[in-house]
């Protein structure tokens, strides 16, 4: 498998600096990428020992509270403390195999990144972008970061200008409004797409 190459190198902050609170988001990116590069390298694909290490590193990066509160929009005020338990546990797993299923498909190619970019909420915007062996551009890749009482937290992502927090917020609110706002009807449809080598054994059972 090809390296997966995080250039530091290519920083170009703009014109206004990241607030101070923020400033180190480019680290937070870049410690993300060589350490799934690591897992890429040291795991065998689709193994549970893989998955594992992927979720240790998603909990660690993102702030899944968050993105969990918000695919969900107004149902999670009115959900149950112990649905609301089943669907972040769901949503973790869910969030996991998005970021495996990414980084797999950016194995064979490089993640530059290109810059950083404050947000009038605080928050700051690291740019990115994929190039394969050949020096041609893929996916441009933005990723929102702020701080929280745990450290700097990924709150969402955007592929070619696609924001994936925005794009779950609309898919799973589709969803529970068919399931009559109910989370855990929600966190259930999850658990059902799941591909969690481990999930998946307990399905066969």
């Amino acid at each position: 498998m090809t390296l997966l190459l995080l250039s530091l190198a290519t920083v170009a902050v703009g014109p206004i600096a990241a607030r101070a609170e923020v400033a180190d988001a480019p680290s937070l990116i870049a410690d993300l990428g060589s350490r799934a590069l690591a897992i890429l390298h040291e795991t065998p694909a689709k193994s549970s020992l893989r998955y594992v290490r992927f979720h240790d590193l998603v909990a660690e990066k993102f702030d899944v509270p968050m993105l969990a509160r918000f695919v969900t929009g107004r149902f999670w005020e009115t959900a149950s403390d112990a649905d609301r338990r089943r669907f972040m546990h769901a949503f973790g797993n869910y969030v996991t195999e998005l970021v495996t299923d990414r980084f797999d498909r950016y194995a064979q190619q490089t993640l530059a990144i290109l810059g950083q970019r404050a947000e009038a909420d605080g928050t700051a915007t690291v740019s990115s972008a994929v190039v394969d062996p050949n020096a041609v551009q893929g996916d441009s890749v933005a990723w929102r970061v702020a701080k929280t009482g745990d450290g700097l937290r990924i709150i969402d992502v955007s592929v070619s200008g696609v924001s994936i927090a925005q794009a779950k917020r609309e898919e799973f609110g589709s969803i529970l409004l068919r399931r009559g706002g109910s989370i855990s009807a929600l966190a259930e449809v999850l658990e059902n797409r799941s591909v969690n080598p481990s999930q998946a054994a307990k399905k066969s059972d």
